[in-house]
């Protein structure tokens, strides 16, 4: 299996958190493909390039939001 198809098959398991992670990097290729990769495995590059042509931009849910907020203000 490639490495397209794995990041594929991981992003059509878990599609809304990729794009909240995606969405919440302000739509940065390589910084969400850095948290992709530690999150999911695979490298950065195969992420990167992933996103890059996938251009998924979803409203980030509210509770998403405050959670992520308490998260990085502790």
């Amino acid at each position: 299996m490639s490495k397209r198809k794995d990041a594929e098959k991981i992003y059509l398991e878990h599609a809304t958190q990729v794009d909240t992670i995606l969405a919440y990097s302000e739509n940065k290729f390589r910084v969400a493909a850095r948290i992709l990769a530690w999150f999911y495995g695979g490298s950065s590059e195969t992420w990167r390039k992933f996103l890059a042509k996938r251009k998924v931009s979803k409203p980030i849910p509210k509770e998403v939001e405050k959670l992520l907020r308490k998260i990085t203000t502790k």
